[in-house]
């Protein structure tokens, strides 16, 4: 049985991955069309309003998902309760947005803020009525599904803000791309899901019982991920704030699209091994182990690229941001090595353990960024993230190690390799790229970007080979990652000799 599961979770994994791609790739040329279009005040003040919007949906946000994924029993009962409670939280959300609205323009000193946030407040309503069974494409492990369903959204969204940003050459572009996206959700969950819930309140202490962890987590991750919003809008303003916003948006990309949509396929697969906790061990290493094998040099390589790649995607009036992508890139690949850790903590039921491991991170973020805003401005708030991570690591580790029964050394022989041949892609792209200099023209700037990308992956995979054959072949993400590509590679040429 857990080798069907684990089955599930990997092809869950891909689909994760292929869907957070694919959201990516679509968001990321939206930006690269909008950052021509628009300004990078246009990016900060919708940054600014979005922000707002994310710190109230947070504190109001109990993740009813989450319980009804981890709860094996979870009925009828359950999710109409969830629905209905997730309608009132909605409702809530989109009245203290719009009693915000004009406070936070004035705290902002800027009258635009307003009609933005009651704008998008028509947005945090809709999201409140969608259609509580698409929980069941992850709960059943059906993420070809969840794929469909997020896809569809993100589609609408950059084809509404694209045209309209050509059209209007305005920040309302962005806002009405992410009303676009709301309303597309709640149609799509209706006509995917078959499930048709009704006004229930039978289970709302059982599901406060477990999401009430995931309200005070919310708060963490809100300080966490927009602390840093809040605070350079009011210390350095709109441009700024633009600055950083597309800077972390780049410097997240692995995050974002290999380590975040892993741990969501892997909590329901989680969930379902949580009473062995051998499994669940073997299950979690051999995760964080692929995760550090291919995700840490993404964000490291895009930290190495960054005076190559942000020129020629975003133009130079964004080089701004180099600095901050090339900080932020390595505080993303410190939190990666760490990675999976939320979806264990969930699945065995324990999410005040969250708490602990991010009020750490919290606490070392928010101090070191009041400490060097002031003094270095937006890069202060980069070097904050990057020292938040690196406290943060040690205690996410020995708290994973104390909970699942595993030796700290186990999980170093996993990602010490990759680790350090992404710092030897580094110093070699850092080189590579002073002897070059900036070529100026358009087709230059895309050779060097080809001959940076190529240059650092090949130069990445072969240090990870040498030192796996330095330490003896072990077993791992390495050996792991071989024979999937010999199980391939075999398979191709059985078809082509058939």
């Amino acid at each position: 049985m857990s080798g069907q599961i684990k089955g599930r979770m990997a092809r869950g994994a891909v689909w994760m991955v292929a869907l957070r791609l694919s959201v990516t790739l679509l968001g990321f040329a939206s930006t690269v069309i909008l950052a021509r279009l628009l300004l990078p005040a246009d990016f900060g003040l919708v940054a600014l309003g979005t922000s707002m919007v994310a710190a109230i949906d947070l504190l109001t946000s109990f993740r009813f998902d989450v319980a009804l994924i981890q709860n094996q029993k979870a009925g009828s009962e359950e999710y109409d309760t969830a629905w209905t409670l997730n309608q009132l939280l909605g409702l809530a959300l989109a009245l203290l947005l719009c009693l915000a609205a004009w406070p936070a323009a004035l705290f902002y000193e800027d009258p635009r803020l307003a009609p933005i946030i009651l704008a998008l407040a028509i947005g945090a309503l809709l999201d409140g009525v969608q259609n509580v069974g698409v929980v069941n494409f992850r709960r059943d492990l059906e993420f070809g599904r969840e794929f469909a369903f997020t896809v569809s959204k993100k589609v609408v969204q950059v084809l509404v803000a694209g045209g309209l940003a050509w059209w209007w050459r305005s920040y309302w572009a962005l806002a009405c791309g992410i009303l676009a996206s709301s309303i597309t959700g709640v149609v799509a969950s209706y006509v995917m899901d078959g499930y048709r819930p009704r006004w229930s309140l039978a289970r709302a202490k059982e599901l406060f019982g477990f999401s009430k962890w995931l309200v005070v987590d919310n708060l963490m991750f809100f300080l966490r991920h927009r602390s840093s919003t809040v605070l350079i809008g009011k210390l350095a303003g709109p441009g700024p704030l633009g600055l950083f916003s597309l800077a972390y948006d780049l410097a997240m990309l692995a995050h974002n699209n290999l380590s975040a949509p892993i741990d969501r396929a892997m909590f329901p697969g989680y969930a379902r091994l949580a009473g062995d906790r051998d499994v669940l061990r073997t299950s979690y290493l051999g995760v964080a182990g692929m995760t550090a094998l291919i995700a840490v040099p993404l964000a490291v390589g895009v930290a190495s690229a960054a005076p190559t790649l942000v020129p020629l995607l975003f133009g130079d009036r964004w080089l701004g941001s180099i600095p901050l992508v090339q900080v932020l890139g390595f505080a993303s690949a410190l939190s990666l090595t760490g990675a999976g850790a939320t979806a264990v903590y969930l699945a065995i039921g324990k999410p005040r353990l969250l708490i602990w491991i991010a009020l750490v991170h919290t606490t070392t973020l928010l101090t070191t960024m009041l400490f060097l805003l002031p003094s270095l401005g937006v890069m202060g708030a980069a070097w904050a993230y990057l020292a938040a991570a690196g406290v943060t690591l040690p205690v996410q580790l020995g708290t994973l190690a104390w909970t699942l029964g595993m030796r700290p050394i186990t999980w170093l022989q996993r990602v010490w390799r990759p680790a350090a041949a992404a710092t030897a892609m580094h110093l070699a792209l850092t080189q590579l790229q002073l002897t070059l200099g900036d070529p100026g023209s358009a087709g230059g700037r895309i050779g060097q970007v080809l001959l940076v990308v190529a240059g650092g992956a090949l130069l990445y995979v072969a240090v990870v080979l040498v030192l796996w054959l330095l330490a003896g072949r072990p077993a791992g993400p390495e050996r792991f990652a071989l024979d999937r590509a010999r199980g391939v590679l075999a398979a191709r040429l059985g078809r082509g000799v058939g």
